[in-house]
């Protein structure tokens, strides 16, 4: 692919990101996440158990198919939705990319989240407190583009349950089979209705809120880093949907949850 500009690009936690511009407009946003991936070989969340880039390569060009194609096969595979946004895995890597489906600000949600990255990483957060790692957006022009016109590549989570079907109720026979298989065997559930189940609940929402006054907790901690940032324009929007709960089968910090922050 032929660029016409190639920008560097410096958020304020000090990471170094690029920009790059293609003769039909279309604009690509590289983290410095994705480019330490291509410069050291960490293939582990891309690896196609071949060379990083050419497996890069060759997910992106049959993402770009079925996108093209209006399909959703193995090489894009849907996730979730929400108003704006609908989330599919690629292949069987663990990447995902977040299609937007109006016009809207993906820039600066790839912003945020970088800086939620930062905070994390400061040191005063619990390491079952986490956020999937972004790697690029994608900006095409409306002419050049169908439904979506922007694509945000990520991190994929396994399984991808929100701390929100699981306090409230799952939103389809899929999720809650999900939360059964995988949580049953650390709270001994099969089924939603059980009491087991309701003890499950309460711990989650216990911990929902743990995850709350921690994140304020630190960022009044680190606000110097931050500057020109309030607690509510870094995290917009945390309610339980954007917290994603995973199980650790061997607890991390005595925790047997971790929590994703995302969609921030």
């Amino acid at each position: 692919m032929k660029f016409t500009s190639r920008v560097e690009v410096q958020p304020i936690d000090g990471s170094s990101w690029k920009r790059y511009r293609t003769p039909r407009g279309i604009e690509i946003l590289v983290t410095s996440a994705f480019r330490d991936i291509m410069r050291h070989g960490q293939s582990s969340p891309l690896d196609d158990g071949q060379h990083v880039s050419r497996g890069v390569l060759r997910l992106l060009r049959q993402y770009r198919w079925s996108v093209e194609l209006k399909e959703y096969d193995k090489n894009r595979t849907y996730v979730a939705n929400w108003v704006d946004a609908a989330v599919y895995k690629i292949g069987s890597s663990n990447l995902c990319v977040r299609e937007e489906v109006r016009a809207g600000s993906s820039e600066d949600k790839l912003h945020r989240m970088d800086l939620i990255q930062h905070l994390l990483e400061l040191g005063s957060l619990p390491r079952w407190i986490k956020s999937p790692t972004h790697y690029w957006l994608i900006k095409v022009p409306a002419m050049y583009s169908g439904l979506f016109d922007k694509y945000m590549f990520m991190e994929m989570i396994d399984a991808g349950i929100t701390s929100w079907d699981i306090i409230d109720h799952p939103r389809t026979p899929a999720i809650e089979n999900a939360i059964i298989e995988n949580f049953w065997s650390e709270y001994w559930f099969t089924s939603i209705e059980s009491p087991a189940y309701k003890a499950f609940q309460e711990e989650t929402k216990s911990k929902y809120n743990e995850v709350i006054s921690l994140l304020k907790k630190a960022f009044e901690t680190h606000k110097d880093a931050f500057r020109w940032w309030t607690f509510d324009q870094l995290f917009t929007d945390l309610y339980q949907r954007n917290l994603l709960v995973t199980h650790n089968p061997t607890p991390i910090a005595n925790s047997k949850m971790t929590f994703w922050v995302i969609d921030q």
